[in-house]
């Protein structure tokens, strides 16, 4: 019999998920290498386990002098700042102290990964700037570099010759970092709804829990930064003494719910309501949660389901209509299926003249399902005279309130960044005309890649044969960055969209004509080696 075994280091109603699974539960405090929490103020670091050590003061603030002590100790440290800005501007602010703990043979080598950072893709202001920083013995790291940039400062700083990596609170949750020393700037996030608030004790033992490699470390220290002395005695109660917050199941979050159910009831696991209160009841919400409440939001999401047409409206049974089959075998969000149907039906009453590549980016990026850029207040006044001048070539509807205009104009931002990818137009320039990163780009097309796809499927099962091809060809543009007539020449293995322009650009349009052309003269073209040449020509 096959065995299970759930790990987690910041659990702390564990027994209650035990009980829930019917398992045995083992916890220990073990831990490969001690762990310290603290909390700093003025020049005095004030450990959880009582002791205390003070710090030289030749800065005016707290982090400037921690990270001059922890350098002057020639150990490494993770940072995590607030926000991507912050992130960035605290690791050019430690450059030039890094850079003076860097042996000769540390210099070379972050020189070879500087030129390593700029071959990742297209050099853009942002990859310059960050191999400068690496030059230096300091990166930071966020969402907005792409995966390969990421990997480089990781490796790097494994290996010890990145000194300090400033990161935002992702790096915690995602990726095994351990460093000697974690350093929290701050314990406020800032959301547009809830303002400025503190995170949960979880999310801080979270960072505080990658202190400390084991096999090099006796010990990891974790420390946060006080502004004063009421501030120190808050944080050190909440974070350094206090309990985590318990786990609580996400399953009753609507896009979710709304996904598991109708996925449920295609795969015909569930036939009635009654098994559908049964499965859910199983589940680690319905074991946490009353059976009225799991009911009260069950029969919700079902009535929802009946009323667009994903279910069969049938008092007994619960069966998929095709429709509702279709959704469920794409896994996107029910909502996000009934936003592009309701544009796709729009879109075929609407004249050919005004159903642009923007129409199909527009209508996927205003779905639930995408991951949307948030807007700059100078962006607004020009986002909303685009909403003017394009109005006739949207397929998803208007905003009819203030707070679904700001959200219709993030949704839109997303899909002009799609649209300016499909141009062609230089990262360079979408980075600094969108204030984004590359990792920003490859979030934004990954997304709308999956959606463009199951739009697509759904203008299929409608009946809309032409839309559908349009669709497809915006789908295979948005996965390879180019213009209408690359497609062609992207078919062959090993030619992406630079390669592609490059030959287009030189007269070698299809496939056709090269298959005609002498694989000398192509290996005249930039960037197309003897072993490029020879595999294309073997296609």
């Amino acid at each position: 019999d096959a065995q299970i075994l759930a790990l987690s280091a910041t659990i702390r109603n564990a027994d209650q998920i035990a009980r829930w699974l019917e398992a045995e539960l083992v916890s220990s405090n073990w831990r490969p290498v001690k762990l310290k929490e603290g909390v700093l103020f003025d020049k005095n670091i004030i450990y959880g386990d009582g002791s205390e050590v003070t710090i030289p003061s030749k800065f005016k603030d707290g982090f400037n002098n921690l990270t001059d002590y922890i350098l002057s100790k020639r150990n490494q440290a993770l940072v995590f700042a607030t926000t991507r800005k912050m992130a960035e501007s605290t690791a050019k602010n430690l450059a030039s102290r890094t850079n003076k703990t860097l042996s000769k043979e540390e210099k070379e080598k972050l020189n070879a990964t500087s030129s390593e950072i700029l071959n990742t893709g297209e050099q853009t202001k942002q990859s310059r700037g960050l191999a400068q920083l690496v030059r230096n013995g300091v990166a930071y790291h966020h969402a907005g570099l792409n995966s390969a940039q990421r990997r480089i400062i990781e490796h790097n700083f494994k290996q010890g010759y990145i000194k300090i990596i400033s990161a935002t609170p992702t790096l915690a949750a995602g990726v095994n970092l351990p460093a000697r020393y974690v350093i929290i700037k701050s314990i406020y996030r800032y959301n547009v709804t809830l303002g400025s608030y503190p995170i949960p004790v979880l999310e801080f033992k979270q960072q505080s829990g990658r202190a400390g490699r084991p096999q090099y470390d006796k010990e990891g220290d974790a420390i946060v930064i006080a502004k004063n002395e009421f501030d120190a005695t808050s944080l050190y109660q909440t974070y350094i003494t206090g309990e985590v917050e318990d786990i609580e199941s996400r399953i009753a979050a609507e896009p979710a719910l709304r996904k598991i159910v109708l996925g449920q009831i295609s795969t015909e696991n569930t036939q009635t309501i009654e098994e559908l209160h049964e499965f859910f009841g199983q589940t680690f919400y319905g074991y946490q949660q009353d059976s009225a409440n799991l009911s009260t939001i069950l029969n919700k999401v079902v009535k929802f389901l009946q009323e667009e047409a994903l279910i069969v409206n049938d008092p007994d049974y619960l069966i998929p209509t095709n429709f509702g089959k279709r959704v469920s075998q794409l896994y996107i969000d029910p909502k996000s299926a009934i936003v592009i149907r309701e544009g796709l039906i729009k879109g075929n009453i609407k004249s050919k003249h005004y159903l642009t590549d923007l129409s199909f980016l527009q209508l996927v990026c205003s779905t639930p399902d995408v991951r949307f850029l948030t807007i700059r207040r100078d962006e607004q006044i020009n986002l909303v005279n685009f909403i003017s001048d394009h109005e006739e070539e949207f397929l998803a509807n208007l905003p009819e309130t203030s707070f679904d205009l700001e959200l219709f104009m993030s949704q839109l931002k997303t899909s002009l960044v799609l649209q300016d990818w499909i141009k062609e137009v230089p990262e360079d320039i979408m980075l600094d005309r969108y204030k984004i990163g590359s990792g920003d780009i490859y979030m934004v097309v990954s997304n709308a890649e999956w959606l463009l796809y199951a739009s697509s499927e759904i203008s299929q099962l409608l009946g809309y044969k032409d839309m559908a091809k349009q669709i497809s060809a915006v789908h295979n543009r948005v996965i390879n960055g180019i213009k209408q007539e690359l497609l062609n020449l992207v078919q062959i293995p090993g030619i992406g969209r630079m390669r592609a322009r490059a030959l287009y650009d030189k007269g070698y349009k299809t496939k056709e004509i090269l298959k005609e052309t002498n694989p000398n003269e192509i290996m005249k073209i930039s960037g197309f080696g003897k072993e490029l040449v020879k595999n294309i020509f073997s296609h």
